[in-house]
């Protein structure tokens, strides 16, 4: 008994389209995560005030400016692997708001290009405990938030995410009661999406079997 040619369309559909995945959190940088990411780094001096970075064709703009600075000089501490990548890396400060030198706790950054994969690496700037959310969107659509509470004492750790197919991030929105600094960006370019070409032939390739079926049929 042959199998109805709808049947069989939707299996060699299923079979073409791409397997079904969440996004990943990851919370260490691990081998993987370091291997297949680009570091955004900053020459600028420490106390620059920076409201960009920029890393080949990718720039990543911040919503409030950031200050530039180096662990164990302007910012006392971090934490050491496998927590972190460094003990001593450079990071930017959230800042004093210049008209009330209140501490800036809420900053976004938006990305020139999207991003499959984002990374950072944060730590308050209060010694006690606090907080910390990251919330990765693209446009309005939010793909994932990761809260921890962290230390402002060695008390570093990473935030990041890998979005599942088909999705990018294109911005990400850092929030707590308290100051912080982030550092160790890294980034992983969005894949293409597929050329209409692509897309055309395999429609083709399917009515063909279409045919092929009901005739046989």
């Amino acid at each position: 008994m042959h199998r109805p040619a709808a049947f069989v369309i939707f299996l060699l559909a299923l079979a073409l389209a791409p397997a079904a995945r969440a996004g990943t959190v990851i919370l260490t940088p691990d081998p993987g995560y370091l291997a297949n990411t680009t570091l955004v780094s900053f020459p600028d001096p420490d106390e620059a005030l920076l409201s960009a970075v920029t890393a080949g064709a990718q720039t990543i703009t911040f919503s409030t400016p950031f200050r530039a600075s180096t662990v164990g000089n302007n910012w006392a501490t971090w934490a050491a692997p496998p927590n972190t990548e460094s003990a001593t890396p450079r990071v930017l400060w959230s800042g004093l708001d210049d008209t009330t030198f209140f501490p800036i706790t809420t900053s976004t950054l938006d990305f020139s290009l999207p991003v499959a994969l984002f990374g950072f690496e944060l730590e308050p700037g209060p010694t006690d405990q606090h907080t910390v959310t990251a919330s990765f969107f693209n446009g309005v659509t939010l793909l994932q938030s990761i809260s921890r509470d962290l230390f402002g004492d060695s008390g570093a750790r990473l935030f990041a995410y890998s979005a599942g197919p088909g999705e990018s991030i294109t911005s990400v929105v850092i929030a707590s009661d308290a100051d912080w600094a982030i550092g160790q960006l890294r980034f992983q370019e969005a894949e293409p999406v597929p050329e209409p070409g692509t897309v055309s032939l395999t429609a083709a390739a399917l009515s063909l079997l279409y045919i092929h079926f009901r005739k046989r049929k």
